[in-house]
């Protein structure tokens, strides 16, 4: 039954989100998620650790369609508790970057709460390639801690995880920012390298990681007046808008982040810098 009842989602719906609810059911059900993800036709495998598939599991049980509701609203919530401790985060909420990230499902949403919210930090392990450009510009004991918590139990339920999921990244499209045109600008984050922002902006740019609008999320991080937050937001919808146009009829998604890219650099990254090297 699980498996006729997968069939609608598996052949129609790629978001990320139903990839973690088909794994999350993998692993509740037995299975190793790695191996049942390769089996299933997804359009790309499991990129993410284990750890990844431990949060969203208790959640896996619910009918795919609440589980992405309450996913995406679990990060909308976590950043709005961020916002009120940071506010220059709040527009983020009303971005194209968050809009994007709720649709997809991403982690995004979460994994930047974490750098206001440290008991929200132990997630990064979830998504190392943003995950660790986080942890270089707000390191935390809680970060360190929960994670290796999370190590552990992983290991616990399922030993030989990494190597499915080694095999699985052994093959990602994932560049960093830096080997791409123009992406050279974002090291010169460096010169505040004394402040969060600028070593997270230059980890992100070394780390590779599939460059799309929701990954601009954590980049919100970088403004520090909520006139800074409304400006990136408004650029963001922009860049989703000029993103679309110019990686229409691509043949796959790492072609369309490709084709995408100078616009995500020109009104995203770019903006972003400005904001942290202007700074004194």
């Amino acid at each position: 039954m699980l498996i006729a009842g997968l069939t609608e989602i598996h052949r129609g719906d790629h978001h990320d989100a139903m990839i973690f609810w088909d794994a999350g059911r993998a692993l509740l059900s037995g299975h190793d998620p790695y191996a049942w993800i390769a089996s299933r036709g997804w359009l790309y495998p499991l990129y993410y650790p284990l750890p990844a598939v431990l949060v969203v599991s208790p959640l896996a049980a619910l009918p795919p369609v609440l589980f992405h509701m309450i996913w995406s609203g679990l990060g909308g919530v976590a950043l709005g508790l961020a916002a009120r401790e940071r506010p220059a985060l709040a527009p983020v909420l009303v971005s194209g970057a968050f809009f994007a990230a709720a649709g997809e499902g991403q982690w995004s949403p979460l994994l930047t709460a974490g750098a206001v919210l440290p008991w929200l930090a132990p997630l990064w392990i979830a998504k190392p390639s943003i995950g660790l450009a986080l942890g270089v510009g707000w390191p935390h004991r809680t970060a360190v801690v929960g994670a290796v918590t999370l190590l552990a139990l992983s290991f616990a339920v399922l030993p030989g995880w990494p190597a499915g999921w080694i095999a699985a990244v052994s093959g990602s499209p994932h560049h960093a920012p830096v080997m791409r045109p123009g992406g050279f600008l974002l090291v010169l984050a460096l010169i505040r390298w004394r402040q969060p922002e600028a070593r997270f902006l230059t980890a992100c740019a070394l780390i590779p990681h599939m460059v799309g609008v929701y990954e601009a999320v954590p980049l919100f991080l970088c403004c520090r007046t909520k006139w800074q937050g409304y400006a990136l937001a408004v650029l963001t919808h922009v860049a989703a808008l000029g993103g679309s146009w110019l990686s229409h009829g691509a043949g796959s998604f790492p072609e369309a982040a490709s084709r995408a890219w100078p616009m995500y650099l020109m009104l995203v990254y770019l903006p972003a810098l400005v904001m942290v090297v202007r700074r004194a």
